[in-house]
């Protein structure tokens, strides 16, 4: 298997350098427990998995630690805007030249979710508010991109001004560090980054694909436990890449890794998931994958 994905990392590279020189990409992290015999005997370290991508594929990336340096080498060479959650991880990566950072105001509504047992009246108002933002938002998403600004401007701009001034006249009432007050902070703190989506087209207000790409990994490990080694990890990234990317398309993942190893003689471009989707399928290769901006 470590052998085989080595083999398709080409294909990889290639999906890689088409995410990082787009104008947007989504990003995340899980922990993945790692066995390195390098750094620890019989234990491992916890190492981490990345998903990133757009509405056309997904990249997975292992690396040993989540520092700043780190980050910022995993996306080196991107200028564009980054769809992410409030993590600290991505704040290097945030000061880079021509990177924007958007906020994701699903992340924003776990919060609210999760305050509902102590404040359920201030919790029901924000999560019927943010209800709203996605319902206007699938309105966008399925327009035209040179359309969805002014879209966004008449649907979604008057709920998200409503929804900052209802934030400032609400924190001042609730208790320091109950979840209410957690899930209001947050809104604040994050708002900059919240509001970038109202400016650029292309990107969703939220990062829920990428969570459901995580998935994959996450209920993974919850068979297999842990990666043997970090080659074990960086070629299970590259079947997380081949296959999610597989399924954003369209493709049987099974059927498209026995059409590629009989190709690997081939340029990698001719063998990503989207080359061959528009090899098996040519009347559908003007076909975008439906995303949901729903929550």
């Amino acid at each position: 298997m470590m052998e085989l994905g080595e083999l398709l990392r080409p294909i990889v590279n290639v999906l890689v350098m088409e995410v990082l020189s787009g104008t947007w990409l989504r990003a995340d992290a899980t922990g993945m427990p790692v066995l390195d015999r390098s750094r620890t005997k019989g234990k491992a370290h916890h190492g981490h998995f990345w998903a990133y991508g757009n509405h056309d594929s997904v990249v997975f990336a292992y690396t040993s630690n989540k520092e700043a340096t780190t980050v910022a080498a995993l996306f080196e060479g991107f200028q564009g805007t980054v769809v992410i959650d409030g993590a600290t991880d991505f704040n290097l990566l945030e000061k880079a030249e021509a990177v924007t950072r958007a906020g994701c105001w699903a992340h924003a509504r776990r919060y609210f979710y999760e305050a509902i047992k102590t404040d359920s009246a201030r919790a029901t108002t924000a999560l019927t508010t943010i209800r709203l933002l996605f319902m206007a938002e699938r309105t966008v998403m399925s327009a035209e991109v040179d359309r969805r600004l002014e879209i966004r401007k008449e649907l979604c701009r008057p709920i998200v001004d409503g929804f900052k001034r209802w934030v400032e006249e609400e924190l001042p009432k609730v208790v320091p560090r109950d979840p209410i007050h957690k899930a209001l902070s947050y809104v604040r703190n994050q708002w900059d980054r919240l509001v970038v989506f109202l400016d650029v087209p292309t990107i969703p207000c939220h990062n829920n694909d990428t969570e459901r790409d995580l998935r994959r990994p996450v209920k993974g490990k919850h068979n297999y436990t842990f990666a043997g080694s970090p080659r074990g990890a960086r070629a299970a990234t590259t079947y997380y890449t081949l296959f999610g990317t597989c399924l954003m398309q369209g493709l049987d993942p099974e059927r498209y890794l026995v059409e590629i190893l009989g190709r690997l003689d081939e340029r990698p471009s001719a063998l990503t998931p989207q080359a061959i989707r528009e090899q098996w399928l040519p009347a559908a290769a003007t076909h975008v994958p439906a995303t949901d901006s729903g929550t």
